[in-house]
């Protein structure tokens, strides 16, 4: 984690740059708090305890569910899935973006997967963004010489570490920021920290980009020449970012003040740790019931000579009572006694559940998503109801990708334009509009919408290609009325032979 504090210095300072001020704290402890809890283990001072063993104290470890990264990865699972379809009304940037049939456009084949962990990393640090990279630049008296076929712009994805808000608007969004990459360095056979510096920064004229390198000397930040010949300064002559953030759709509670968004279980860390607390208690029950039997020394075999052959050390779940002498029982002398303690399973499950429930309502998932089912956590199965709480929570953040995603193709359709020189027939249109579908199997049954299909395709409401095209994949080539035959023909025959 890099020092705010210090690289805000260097802009306003060296570089002369009016940056906001905010509570960087917020930066340096929160995100990190949420971070520790997404990795795992939460806090130290939480999964790390004392207790005793009757004679001194010692250190225990909690165990973990982690919760806290389950909670993210299934927020990313269901908002962005290969099921999210983005729809251009303009066929060129639609060949552009996305490609011949929606394969090998500029996006890549790996778009939604990057989109998909860039909305995980959202959900755990509350901020995420996309830049617009410059690469292989032509310049000409030290200025970029627009207009060039060699230009290359390539996407970067940033999580809440990486991204430093300087300018903002009364609603937060942000105008300016910085980008931080870290890497290390061997200089003088000393390792240093180097940081790469991207600053986008909004002017009346346009946006500024600075490209600074600076060195790590124990806290300490100096500005070192750039390598590699990246250049200084970049003057894009436009309003329009070459980034586009992406938060949750949530108050920062936090800090009503930062540019920062929130953490999707910023408010669930109680929950979170009674979910851990009563893990660590059923899998400490599952150890401490294991069957014991108190023994006399007297059952162990000896040889001609009296000496013990076997010792209790050698025997599992067996421990030494007494010295040569019987265990006694209301009266009765046995040998051995067997301890076998109850086993409070149901109790304790039932007390994780309610932890469960809390951490999936509190992170917008509803009340029962998660269910603790033989020592696992499993995820709810049945459709999810348009009423419910989950889903308009979904639909609540999905306000939010949908703007970043629009926001990112602006970008990028208006710089390729810029920067490549399309003009006349060859330029991209930057007016096209732009819609997301969202997977929406999650509040469907896919079995009924299909027979609601069938339907509506014998009344006339739905023709027989948008239904081919809609289940099957079929492009839109010829009507073939007889097809809806077949498919209830196998759907019959299937019938049948589950019955058979």
């Amino acid at each position: 984690m890099v020092n705010v504090e210090n690289i805000i210095r260097i802009i306003r300072n060296q570089l002369g740059l009016e940056v906001y001020n905010f509570d960087t704290t917020y930066y340096t402890k929160y995100m990190d708090l949420m971070w520790q809890w997404y990795k795992g283990k939460g806090p130290a001072s939480f999964h790390s305890y004392t207790d005793t063993n009757g004679v001194t104290k010692i250190t225990k470890t909690r165990s973990h569910l982690n919760m806290a990264k389950r909670v993210c990865e299934d927020q990313a699972g269901i908002a962005v899935n290969n099921n999210l379809v983005i729809n251009i009304n303009d066929e060129k940037v639609k060949k552009f973006l996305l490609g011949q049939e929606e394969v090998n456009g500029y996006l890549g084949s790996k778009f939604y997967t990057r989109v998909n962990s860039l909305y995980e990393l959202v959900c755990a640090l509350g901020t995420g963004a996309t830049e617009l990279s410059l690469d292989k630049l032509e310049l000409v008296e030290n200025k970029v010489l627009a207009n060039s076929d060699k230009v290359e712009l390539k996407l970067i994805y940033h999580n809440g570490f990486e991204i430093i808000p300087l300018t903002w608007d009364e609603n937060k969004d942000i105008k300016s920021v910085a980008f931080v990459n870290v890497s290390k360095e061997l200089i003088r056979g000393k390792v240093y920290n180097k940081i790469y510096l991207t600053i986008h920064y909004l002017f009346d004229t346009g946006y500024r980009i600075y490209n600074k390198t600076l060195i790590d000397n124990n806290g300490t930040y100096n500005i070192v020449p750039n390598a590699d010949n990246v250049v200084d300064v970049i003057e894009t002559g436009s309003t329009i970012p070459m980034f586009s953030i992406l938060k949750l759709n949530n108050i920062n509670n936090y800090d009503l003040f930062s540019p920062y968004g929130a953490s999707i279980f910023a408010n669930a860390l109680d929950a979170l740790e009674s979910a851990d607390v009563g893990f660590t208690l059923f899998r400490s029950e599952l150890d401490l019931s294991e069957k014991k039997v108190a023994a006399d020394k007297g059952i162990l075999p000896v040889d001609e000579n009296g000496n013990q052959i076997m010792k209790f050390t050698e025997l599992p779940n067996m421990f030494y009572v007494g010295d040569g002498q019987t265990l006694a029982d209301g009266g009765l002398r046995i040998p051995f006694q067997e301890f076998n303690p109850e086993i409070r399973i149901e109790p304790i499950t039932k007390a994780i559940q309610t932890s469960l429930n809390l951490i999936s309502s509190t992170c917008g998932l509803g009340n029962n998503y998660y269910k603790f089912d033989n020592g696992t956590v499993k995820t709810a199965t049945e459709v999810i109801s348009e009423n419910s709480a989950c889903y308009r929570n979904i639909c609540r953040n999905e306000m939010a990708i949908e703007d970043y995603l629009r926001n990112l193709l602006k970008s990028i359709i208006h710089y390729i334009n810029y920067f490549k020189g399309l003009e006349g027939k060859n330029k991209l249109n930057e007016d096209f509009n732009i819609s997301i579908d969202f997977d929406t199997s999650i509040i469907e049954d896919k079995a009924v919408s299909r027979e609601r299909d069938l339907k509506e395709v014998e009344i006339g409401t739905m023709t027989v290609e948008e239904f081919r095209e809609k289940w099957y994949g079929i492009p839109r080539t010829s009507e073939n009325t007889s097809f809806i035959k077949e498919v209830k023909t196998e759907e019959k025959t299937d019938d049948t032979s589950n019955e058979n």
